[in-house]
């Protein structure tokens, strides 16, 4: 009998148990520390972007240009992500069916869309929870511009997201109006008062008032909260980030930086149908420069091998179609990994010269699977609801071992 590859011996494990089969997986679950979510809001194009289809018969008018990984192709749009390709994972055939933004959303950050009463925790409360370290001052679950989901509090009100907004005062409210000493006085006073009215009716929200003022105390004096300003960076590197999304994204490197576990940022407007250049060529831009400028910089700063980056978004749109159609390709369409123990340079899917085909189709529980990996989580794990039903993490799914 010929000996095994490495490759060949963790298909194998699949069948019998990733977990018992694959140890150089579960070897990572003690050593990632961070995830960027860049969240495409509206349906990204795939064909403009990571899977060009030059020859399409519909007409698109976006070429293939080389990668710095041979045999790799992305669009002609995409120049700096191109650049950054050995550190980048394709995933070209990720399926689902789900034709409808929220629904198809809410499955792409881990919920269940089918079973609105299951009230599953999205991913970026339980990476927050499972990756982030006790007593962190700022908080671990960041949103910038990303979509609006159910807030489960199962794992803790402190790992649902908190919003803040672009420029440099994104978190509003952090001056007093008053000076410390009478906001100290008017806080414990309206906690004893609290705590008289908590003491006979054992209410939640009492407590989260409490623990939230004390956040606040945490927030306001941690020296940590110049992770926002990100004038602090020299003029050349904003300058390559750009503006916009592109700040946010240099943000989103100073907070993980920082110790923040997770940070999601939404880049709105895909939602339109139909290739007009002056909007997607714009878009296609601003991801590149955003995406491209921040995966060389976490690689630069040796950040990489610590923080999972994907860029993600709810269905797929054909290279061109009818303003007014409602085309969405569910059945293939593109999502980006990168860093953590993720090998980078490769790509998985072939949705042949239509871009119709999606073979073999990904599904999103894998996909779910497989960034819980590459964060060193246990992809397997389950938890309990507010209604003590059992979920697991990421749906039931199986990392794909191709990436590692």
């Amino acid at each position: 009998m010929p000996p095994w590859s490495r490759r060949q011996f963790l298909r194998a494990g699949v069948g019998a148990g990733l977990a018992l089969a694959a140890p150089e997986l579960w070897a990572h679950r003690r050593r990632t520390k961070k995830v960027i979510w860049l969240w495409m809001d509206g349906g990204m194009c795939q064909a403009h972007t990571w899977d060009p289809k030059p020859a399409h018969k519909l007409g698109c008018q976006v070429k293939s240009i080389d990668t710095s990984v041979p045999g790799i192709q992305v669009s002609e749009m995409l120049p700096l992500c191109a650049a950054q390709m050995a550190h980048l994972n394709l995933l070209r055939s990720v399926s689902h069916g789900l034709a409808h933004h929220d629904l198809a959303t809410r499955l792409m950050h881990g919920e269940e869309p089918l079973s609105p009463m299951t009230e599953a925790a999205p991913v970026g409360t339980i990476l927050s929870s499972g990756l982030g370290a006790r007593g962190f001052p700022l908080p671990p679950h960041v949103s910038m511009g990303g979509p609006t989901l159910r807030e489960s509090r199962v794992f803790g009100d402190d790992y649902c997201p908190f919003l803040v907004g672009g420029g440099m005062t994104p978190i509003p409210n952090l001056r007093r109006n008053v000076d410390s000493q009478r906001d100290a006085s008017r806080a414990a006073l309206l906690l004893e008062q609290n705590r008289e009215w908590d003491a006979t009716r054992q209410q939640a929200e009492v407590q989260r008032v409490g623990s939230a003022y004390v956040k606040s105390e945490e927030l306001m004096s941690t020296t940590l909260l110049k992770a926002f300003d990100y004038s602090a960076e020299p003029a050349e590197l904003r300058k390559e980030y750009g503006e916009g999304f592109g700040q946010h994204c240099l943000v989103a490197r100073r907070l993980v930086e920082a110790g923040c576990p997770f940070v999601e940022i939404g880049l709105k407007g895909w939602q339109r149908h139909g290739f007009y250049n002056s909007t997607y060529e714009r878009l296609v831009a601003v991801l590149d420069q955003g995406l491209g400028t921040l995966i060389k910089d976490l690689a630069g700063k040796g950040l990489l091998s610590d923080t999972v980056v994907v860029c993600a978004t709810e269905f797929g749109k054909p290279p061109q179609s009818k303003a007014d159609s409602n085309d969405y390709w569910t059945g293939s369409f593109s999502v980006v990994l990168a860093g953590g123990y993720l090998r980078g340079g490769t790509v998985l899917g072939d949705t042949g010269p239509d871009g119709m085909g999606g073979k073999p189709p990904i599904p999103v529980k894998d996909l779910l699977a497989t960034i819980y990996c590459a964060c060193g989580l246990d992809w397997e794990m389950e938890y309990r609801t507010e209604s003590l039903r059992k979920k697991p993490v990421a749906l039931g799914g199986k990392p794909l071992i191709d990436l590692f």
